[in-house]
């Protein structure tokens, strides 16, 4: 795995499998952040109560130092 001091942003952090896998990462050290739809989803909860940053899309939360992890439910130009 990469260095625990980067930050692993997650685009779609709300989904089922990203979730789950952020929450990890989470709960074993690493800086978790990540962005998604505003709509309420079920998973955000464990989110919210780890303090992971839940971001609206912006191409601005993206940083050249980061890890960018990207699930399927959004095509690669996804902003």
């Amino acid at each position: 795995m990469e260095n625990q001091n980067k930050i692993y942003h997650f685009v779609g952090i709300k989904g089922s499998g990203m979730s789950s896998l952020a929450l990890v990462l989470h709960e074993k050290g690493y800086r978790v952040q990540g962005s998604d739809v505003e709509e309420y989803f079920f998973t955000q909860r464990d989110l919210e109560k780890a303090g992971i940053a839940l971001l609206p899309f912006d191409k601005e939360n993206i940083q050249p130092e980061m890890v960018i992890i990207q699930g399927n439910a959004f095509p690669d130009t996804h902003p």
